[in-house]
C-alpha cells in the first residue's frame, strides 16, 4: 500500500477524455465491511475469562477464534491480491505498456462499433492525482477482420520457401488462395495483427496451386534461414524438419521412427526428438488412438534438384559486380592467350621468310652490278 501511495498526486483527478472507466480500485466500503465482520467476531471473545486452558477444552471458544482468524486471513489475502495487481498495472502503465489484466475492465469503452475483436491499446500518458493514478489510452478497433490459415515452412536439407521479403509469411485465405502477408504485431495484440496482403509471383503461385514440385523449385524463392528442428502444429501433430548435416533421432512411444524427415507425427504417446545434445519431448495427442505419420510428397530426385538449383542460385547471388568484371577479364585472357601465341608463331615465321628473301635480292643486285661492269669493260 505504501508503494501504491508513491504514485499518487496532489491535484484532483480530472476526466480529460470523452469517456472513462474505473479499472482497478480498493473500495473503502469493502474495508469497512471487513472491519465490521472482524469486530463482530472479536466482540465474542472474553479476554478476562478465556485462558489457554479454557480454550483447549471448549470447542465454542476455539470456533470463535478460528472464525476471527479466517476472516482476517481472507481480508489480508484479498488486500494483498488487489494491491499487488494494482501496483503491477501501474508500473506497466508508467512504462506506456497496457497491461492485459485491465482488458476485462474496459470492454467496449469508447467503442462506437459492434466489433470488439482485435482491439489494440496504446498508452499515451499517465499522471498521479489525489485519489489514484489516471492514464489516457488510445483504443484502435478494426473496421473488419479476415481469418486466414498460416502456412508453416517445411525444410529439405535446411532449404525452405520464403516470401518476397524474409518477414513475409505464407497464408491461405478462406477462398483457399495462397497469399503473402506482411504483418505488424502490436504489443498485447498478437492474435489480431495488422497485415498487408501481397500476391505471390504468378509462376510460383501456379506451381504451388497445382502441386507442381519442379515448377515450384524453379519459380519460387527459397532460403536456408534457420527453422526449429521440431514444433507442434495447430492440429496437435509434431513437425520434424529435415536439416542438413544433423543427426536427428525420433522416438515415438519407445519405438524408433525410421522414416526420414520432414515428417508429421500424430501419436497417443510421447514423442521425443533428439538433435545433438538437445532433446525435445512432446505430450501425447488427445483423442488419438494410434500413431500416424505423414511423409512428404517430394521424391529423392526432387530434393536433389532443389539442393542443386538453390546452390547455383546462391553462387550467382554471392557474385558482386567487381567479381563479374574480374572473372570476365580472366576469361578474356584465357581466350586471347592462345591467339597471342599463335600470332607470335606466325610473326616469327614471317620474319624468317622476309629475311631470306631480302638476302636473295641483295645478292641479285650485287651479281647484276658485277655483270654489268664486266660487260662495259
Amino acid at each position: 500500500m505504501e508503494a501504491l501511495f508513491t504514485f499518487k498526486g496532489v491535484e484532483e483527478c480530472k476526466n480529460t477524455t470523452r469517456c472513462h472507466t474505473l479499472a482497478l480500485e480498493i473500495s473503502l466500503d469493502d474495508i469497512k465491511r471487513a472491519k465490521t465482520n472482524l469486530q463482530y467476531r472479536y466482540n465474542k471473545i472474553d479476554p478476562v475469562n478465556w485462558t489457554p486452558t479454557t480454550i483447549s477444552t471448549h470447542r465454542e471458544q476455539q470456533n470463535t477464534l478460528l472464525s476471527l482468524i479466517s476472516v482476517f486471513d481472507e481480508f489480508s489475502a484479498e488486500m494483498f491480491r488487489k494491491s499487488d495487481l494494482m501496483i503491477t498495472a501501474i508500473e506497466s502503465l508508467s512504462n506506456k505498456i497496457f497491461p492485459e489484466d485491465l482488458l476485462s475492465s474496459v470492454p467496449g469503452v469508447c467503442n462506437d462499433t459492434s466489433l470488439y475483436e482485435g482491439e489494440a491499446y496504446y498508452v499515451k500518458h499517465c499522471t498521479g492525482c489525489k485519489s489514484g493514478y489516471q492514464c489516457v489510452v488510445q483504443t484502435d478497433t478494426p473496421a473488419a477482420t479476415t481469418q486466414v490459415t498460416k502456412m508453416m515452412p517445411v525444410a529439405y536439407q535446411g532449404i525452405h520457401l520464403v516470401g518476397k521479403e524474409p518477414k513475409y509469411i505464407f497464408a491461405r485465405t478462406a477462398e483457399l488462395e495462397l497469399k503473402q502477408l506482411e504483418c505488424e504485431y502490436e504489443e498485447g495484440n498478437i492474435e489480431y495483427p495488422s497485415c498487408q496482403i501481397h500476391d505471390l509471383p504468378v509462376v510460383c503461385k501456379k506451381a504451388l496451386d497445382e502441386n507442381d514440385v519442379r515448377g515450384a523449385i524453379h519459380g519460387c524463392t527459397f532460403t536456408r534461414e534457420h527453422v526449429p528442428v521440431s514444433s507442434v502444429i495447430p492440429n496437435g501433430g509434431v513437425l520434424v524438419q529435415d536439416l542438413p548435416s544433423e543427426m536427428v533421432q525420433i522416438n515415438e512411444g519407445g519405438s524408433v521412427v525410421t522414416k526420414p524427415p520432414p515428417i508429421i507425427i500424430y501419436s497417443a504417446q510421447e514423442v521425443h526428438v533428439k538433435n545433438g545434445d538437445e532433446e525435445y519431448v512432446y505430450a501425447p495427442l488427445i483423442n488419438s488412438t494410434e500413431a500416424r505419420i505423414l511423409e512428404s510428397m517430394l521424391t529423392v530426385d526432387d530434393i536433389y534438384k532443389l539442393v542443386s538449383v538453390q546452390y547455383w542460385r546462391e553462387v550467382s547471388e554471392s557474385f558482386s559486380p567487381a567479381d563479374y568484371i574480374r572473372y570476365t577479364l580472366i576469361l578474356i585472357q584465357f581466350v586471347i592467350l592462345p591467339l597471342a601465341i599463335y600470332n607470335l608463331v606466325i610473326t616469327v615465321r614471317t620474319r624468317n621468310q622476309v629475311k631470306v628473301v631480302s638476302e636473295g635480292k641483295r645478292n641479285y643486285k650485287i651479281n647484276r652490278n658485277e655483270y654489268l661492269l664486266k660487260r662495259v669493260k
